[in-house]
């Protein structure tokens, strides 16, 4: 199942992600930016950009994020842009248990993807599980999609990566958890200098980024090369239960872009059950197969006292909710991921996606 979704087209600065979307965001020597045209599709991106050598330890720039549960199987997508090659193995992608390093990914300057496994000082120094045969990532300048999918086992582990959707490098029967962790935790991804370098100048782009589980019986593999679509509200829906404060319309006061406003424009309602329903932007005229769609908000509580908020989404007459979370006085980012259409039990359409209303919900 699917567990996140990032397409950084709501991003204008780091703080975006800061308020919980990423649990931490990491920019050693401001190498992490957020390029406002560096997409595959003409929008925002993570940028990762350092011209000259500085040193490793300040280099160390990324995006981590803690997962709800340990997970013994884990996918992970993004789209990447190599315009500068390191001369050193630069370490892309590491999953972790806490802060133990179970599985990287990185790139060498031959355009080779390797995996390592291994909480070692020196990142280099890891575990060598294998190489990719060839400069899968060839060309600069060029976007390919890569991901990885890792199950954790200190004996029968495995590791498969692929590239735009062709298997790339298969390991199996590999020790994934050397050090008897059991499952990931967390995963940062990015530039994650640990070692010792001869030069540091490295630049790449990221964006359209998944992350899914073993789970359920949707999205449980590989789902190739996937764009991250983000809408935003556009109109009221059928039920306007919360208050504007700010605009003078509902949707006018969650319709922030590229970031929220904090207390200049929202809605609110402190009665239970009560909902706030919105329009929204069509997906792309080009989309295919959609294999969720993760709502997104950023809310707060007002005064001391319980109170819960959840995400919410109409299609037709049929709806769904996502977990209740407890709210605190600060503002901060709550996801939920909805794989199938509450209307039809069935993937989403384009057409039934585009229908449906999204919303928010006072739990309690």
């Amino acid at each position: 199942m699917l567990l996140f979704l990032e397409s950084f087209a709501n991003w204008d600065t780091l703080a975006t992600g800061a308020l919980g979307k990423w649990t931490t965001i990491s920019n050693g020597a401001s190498v992490l930016s957020i390029g406002a045209t560096a997409s595959r599709t003409g929008g925002p991106a993570a940028v990762f950009y350092a011209a000259s050598p500085v040193s490793n330890y300040t280099l160390q720039s990324y995006l981590a994020k803690t997962l709800a549960s340990g997970q013994t199987t884990l996918t992970l997508g993004f789209a990447l842009l190599v315009s500068q090659r390191s001369t050193d193995e630069l370490a892309l992608l590491s999953l972790q248990n806490i802060n133990d390093r179970l599985v990287s990914l990185s790139i060498l300057s031959t355009g080779q993807l390797r995996v390592r496994a291994g909480n070692a000082s020196e990142f280099a120094t890891g575990t060598l599980l294998g190489t990719t045969a060839g400069g899968v990532i060839g060309a600069t300048n060029v976007w390919y999609y890569v991901e990885i999918q890792v199950v954790v086992s200190s004996t029968v582990g495995s590791v498969n990566v692929q590239v735009n959707g062709a298997n790339v490098l298969s390991l199996t029967n590999v020790n994934t958890d050397p050090l008897g962790d059991g499952s990931i935790l967390n995963y940062q991804l990015g530039v994650l200098f640990d070692q010792v370098l001869s030069a540091v100048n490295v630049g790449f782009t990221i964006c359209d980024h998944y992350v899914a589980n073993a789970s359920g019986s949707q999205n449980t593999g590989f789902l190739g090369d996937t764009r991250v679509a983000c809408v935003f509200p556009t109109g009221e829906g059928t039920n306007d239960q919360f208050s504007p404060n700010g605009a003078g319309s509902n949707w006018q006061c969650v319709d922030d872009n590229p970031e929220q406003d904090g207390d200049t424009t929202y809605v609110s309602s402190s009665t239970v059950s009560n909902i706030d329903e919105y329009t929204h932007g069509a997906t792309p005229a080009n989309t295919g197969t959609i294999y969720g769609v993760q709502l997104c908000a950023v809310a707060r509580k007002d005064t001391a006292g319980t109170r819960s908020h959840q995400n919410f989404i109409q299609s037709a007459s049929a709806s769904a909710a996502g977990a209740a979370y407890p709210l605190s006085l600060s503002y901060a980012w709550y996801l939920d991921v909805v794989e199938s259409d509450p209307n039809t039990s069935a993937a989403w359409t384009k057409a039934g996606l585009d229908a449906a209303q999204l919303g928010v919900k006072v739990a309690a």
